[in-house]
């Protein structure tokens, strides 16, 4: 039987129920307060601001309870729903920006000197989150991954005989001309595996040569860190620009 029409809208993606923004500009000519030090100072100075508050987007939350969904960031398609669509939302974005002018003269030369500031505040914007968790993080994501490149350590050391079964540590060749001989599962020759285990061993362990399932960990989850970076959810922090304008 034909399905039962939706009861309400659903809300697009773009969609924020509250936005507000402001600016303000504040410029002072020069013979400000002539002859005293704060007039000194304020002097052909500007000072511009923006400010902007808005409600967070919305994205529709994937079940917690399967792993097809758990790299799925908000605004893509879950596998699995775990709620009404587009019934969550994310966190309100909240922004100031400050612009600070100060004009002089040079000579012959009318400079004017500024500071641009975006994100005085140094507010964290979260523009995505995993739809399963509603976070910048997932645990569950980070034990999957470290779990496939635990298995993909094991096969490789296993396959070159170079594996301890019961500790998990990796005895790694003494040099990389020893690595000529590495294969991976397969009997597929592999001398680069080899060399990027013993940088990595160096890199993330203790450069003894025994690549030990505490290092191996290491080096996954900061490799993992990387791909899932804060960046890849939040806009950029507090920026500062500084410059000078020439008038001719």
């Amino acid at each position: 039987s034909a399905a039962p029409p939706p009861q309400a809208a659903q809300p697009v993606g773009f969609s924020r129920p509250h936005s507000l923004a402001a600016q303000f500009a504040f410029n002072f000519p020069a013979d400000f307060s002539e002859g005293s030090i704060v007039g000194t100072i304020m002097s052909r100075m500007g000072i511009f601001g923006t400010a902007r508050y808005a409600s967070g987007t919305p994205y529709t939350r994937c079940d917690p309870r399967f792993d097809d969904d758990l790299a799925t960031t908000s605004g893509n398609a879950c596998a699995t729903l775990g709620g009404d669509f587009n019934s969550a939302r994310l966190p309100a974005f909240k922004n100031v920006d400050l612009r600070v002018t100060k004009g002089f003269r040079l000579g012959s030369l009318d400079l004017t000197a500024y500071t641009d500031i975006r994100n005085v505040l140094n507010i964290e914007n979260v523009l995505a989150v995993f739809s399963q968790t509603g976070t910048t993080s997932s645990a569950r994501l980070v034990q999957n991954m470290w779990s496939t490149d635990s298995a993909t350590f094991a096969q490789t050391a296993t396959a070159n005989g170079i594996r301890n079964a019961t500790t998990g540590d990796i005895t790694l060749p003494g040099s990389d001309s020893e690595c000529g001989s590495w294969i991976t599962t397969g009997n597929n020759p592999s001398p680069p595996t080899c060399y990027f285990y013993r940088k990595g061993e160096q890199r993330f362990g203790n450069g003894d040569g025994i690549y030990t399932l505490a290092e191996q960990r290491r080096a996954s989850d900061i490799d993992n860190d990387d791909t899932f970076h804060i960046s890849r959810f939040a806009g950029g922090g507090r920026v500062i620009r500084f410059g000078m304008e020439v008038n001719f």
